[in-house]
């Protein structure tokens, strides 16, 4: 058993993967501004991310260092900040001799064509995503030129229990109430999307797991992505509901963006949705047996916590 300390660990990521390396039986803590507490067994320490000496403090003992950081949705913020927080976590691992597990995204690939792999060209063609393949290149520079031992954990869209985009719970609530749904730009693109448990179990396995060091792994994610109208239509089945949605056009979306400042940032990525977006995770089932939940089992399981349906 080991010490475990999460950066950012009271967030939608860490909350998920907490729970398994409390039962795992590792000494674990949140460092966090404000750490929350989320088993109840779990260390709380207040640091700041953007504090490298503070951070350093927190991670001292640590073997294994999770940089698990959310920040607002914003361009700005992630162009100044997301950085400065991952450099900070790649010191704070050095310092302390820490393992390090990074979780990412994709926004770095900028538009694919085709399939996401793990080897897909870093070609960002947005601010956050110049910003994520920054934190990316710095953990991976580290890896190669200091020896640090780190890995990347890089997830699809997700969807689950999170605060900010919880499409499919929203979806949900609309279609119980008998309303239509809200889709963005269009709803015949297929998506893949990652389910945050599965983000959880497979981050916490890479934390457990060196042999995973030096390399980007794409979360398990069930292979089949399925298009708005699809996932429309498989909610409306789970729920008894009729499956009735409005499709917002890009020039709509830019209009209401104009009042709402989380669709100004959704907006520019929004070549994401107009586009086929598939996400595969093939490597990591491969070489360690971790597989996703299948998708209308995650729909029907995060309904059932959200109260929709019957768990």
């Amino acid at each position: 058993m080991g010490r475990h300390v999460l950066l950012g660990g009271s967030g939608t990521i860490g909350r998920a993967a907490l729970p398994h390396l409390v039962a795992a039986g590792h000494d674990v803590s949140i460092v966090q501004r404000h750490p929350a507490a989320v088993t109840g067994r779990e260390t709380l320490v207040a640091a700041d991310a953007l504090d490298v000496e503070a951070l350093a403090r927190a991670a001292e003992g640590a073997d294994v260092l999770y940089c698990v950081v959310g920040l607002p949705y914003d361009s700005r913020i992630w162009r100044r900040d997301f950085p400065c927080v991952v450099g900070n976590a790649v010191e704070a691992a050095r310092r302390t001799g820490a393992r390090l597990v990074y979780f990412d995204n994709v926004y770095s690939y900028g538009p694919v064509e085709g399939w996401m792999t793990e080897d897909c060209p870093i070609r960002p063609t947005t601010e956050k995503g110049l910003a994520r393949a920054e934190c990316a290149r710095i953990v991976m520079e580290a890896v190669e030129r200091q020896g640090l031992r780190a890995c990347i954990a890089r997830s699809a869209d997700f969807y689950g229990a999170y605060p900010q985009f919880d499409m499919i719970g929203d979806w949900g609530v609309q279609l119980k109430r008998g309303k239509p749904a809200l889709a963005l730009y269009r709803d015949d693109r297929v998506h893949s999307l990652t389910y945050i448990p599965d983000n959880g179990r497979a981050l916490a396995f890479l934390g457990e797991t060196p042999e995973a060091d030096g390399e980007i792994w794409h979360m398990p994610t069930d292979p089949e992505p399925r298009t708005a109208r699809q996932t429309l239509q498989l909610i409306a089945e789970i729920l008894g509901a009729r499956a009735r949605h409005i499709t917002l056009p890009k020039p709509l979306v830019q209009a209401i963006a104009l009042f709402n400042p989380l669709l100004r940032e959704v907006d520019k990525m929004s070549y994401q949705l107009e586009r086929d977006y598939r996400f595969s995770s093939e490597k990591i089932t491969r070489r360690f047996g971790l597989s996703a939940t299948p998708f209308a089992q995650g729909v029907r399981e995060h309904l059932a916590a959200k109260g929709l349906i019957e768990a």
